[in-house]
């Protein structure tokens, strides 16, 4: 659990909306009728700016920091 002065949500209720909505969203991801990218954009996209592989990374010197 996080606590809401971390996530900027501190209604209870805006907790509860949006833990359905992710709950919701994942079973329809696990079920295949959900997608979370489209695929022709992805590759536009690829296509345009390159792979990003190098945002996936630690950074220089790989700290993290």
């Amino acid at each position: 659990m996080i606590a809401g002065s971390a996530t900027g949500a501190y209604q209870e209720v805006d907790v509860a909306y949006a833990a359905r909505f992710c709950i919701e969203a994942a079973k329809d991801y696990g079920s295949g009728r959900a997608i979370f990218f489209d695929d022709e954009e992805f590759s536009e996209l690829s296509r345009r700016y390159g792979s990003m592989e190098h945002l996936q990374t630690l950074g220089v010197g790989g700290t993290g920091r």
